[in-house]
């Protein structure tokens, strides 16, 4: 004779259903997570041009005093890292995915180039944007390509 217990709780969930579950939440996990990193390596790229502005406008501002600009000539560097930027313009750039540089550009111009470094995208690293200005006009470049969403 089988009895039926009125004190049993049979409002749970089965294995089935947690294991279902589980797969629902991988699923949509796998998704989601390479989309979240090409919107967090846009955010850096953002950064860059970012600081690609300040270093263009501490530039001008470094002009407009010493009637010269900030970057290499042939043989003296005197602006081959973000840290020598930072110390030249009176900047505090401070940034782990980029390494940033000045260079001379045309007669009285410049170039001020930002450089994707590790870790990242195995496509992202190398790749350069940069900040040109020539006869007082700026020209901004992005050279992304390959796995790089910038």
């Amino acid at each position: 004779m089988t009895s039926k217990n009125p004190t049993i709780n049979t409002k749970a969930f089965s294995l089935l259903e947690l294991l279902i579950l589980i797969v629902l939440i991988g699923i949509i996990a796998g998704i989601a997570i390479p989309g979240f990193h090409n919107y967090i390596e846009k955010q850096r790229a953002r950064n860059a041009q970012y600081n690609l502005v300040l270093i263009y406008q501490a530039q001008k501002r470094y002009k407009l005093d010493s009637s010269d600009s900030v970057y290499c000539l042939p043989g003296i560097c005197s602006c081959s890292n973000t840290q020598e930027i930072n110390e030249s313009l009176g900047l505090n750039i401070k940034d782990p995915y980029f390494e940033y540089n000045i260079s001379k550009s045309g007669i009285d111009g410049f170039t001020a180039i930002a450089t994707r470094i590790s870790p990242g995208p195995e496509g992202c690293a190398g790749k350069t944007m940069s900040v040109t200005e020539q006869s007082s006009q700026a020209v901004v470049g992005a050279h992304a390509g390959g796995d790089c969403s910038w």
